[in-house]
């Protein structure tokens, strides 16, 4: 069930000394939801958003060259999904997240 309420005006003066703003009457939508976990976000949209914000964040140059490059950024991701579909006490060693990872030569 959803309903609005009007706020009221808001008390604060302006930047102009002497001269008051029109008072703005603002819509705010009151929800009501029966239990916390209706506003729980599913762990693949996490995934989904973790995995794009850190996809442009790291360079592509961290990852390595040609198809070892492709294939560790994709083993990352695929860490990244893993890691935050773990349950409460559950938990991921360095070497779980290292392993599929390929390491190149020196330039």
């Amino acid at each position: 069930m959803v309903s609005t309420r009007t706020l009221p005006p808001s008390s604060a003066k302006s930047p102009k000394a002497g001269k008051r703003s029109k008072p703005s009457a603002a819509f705010v939508p009151d929800l009501q939801y029966s239990s916390l976990t209706e506003l729980a976000t599913p762990v693949s949209s996490v995934s989904a958003f973790c995995q794009a914000v850190l996809s442009k964040v790291v360079p592509d140059q961290f990852w390595g060259q040609d198809s070892t490059q492709e294939r560790n950024k994709s083993c990352f991701l695929k860490t990244v999904h893993h890691f935050l579909h773990l349950r409460r006490f559950e938990s991921m060693c360095l070497h779980e997240v290292m392993q599929g990872m390929k390491v190149g030569r020196k330039a």
